[in-house]
């Protein structure tokens, strides 16, 4: 049960992480798959 805890406390993580990421691209003009790339290719990292 704590690793089900403790993923779904890092899945609320990363949601938030996209969200902050998607804010951001929009605030800058940024292409969001651009982002979502890198947040993707970090998060899967590890």
């Amino acid at each position: 049960m704590g690793n089900t805890i403790s993923y779904k406390s890092k899945n609320e993580e990363i949601n938030g992480t996209i969200a902050s990421i998607l804010q951001t691209a929009k605030n800058h003009d940024f292409s969001s798959d651009i982002y979502l790339t890198k947040l993707l290719s970090k998060t899967t990292k590890g």
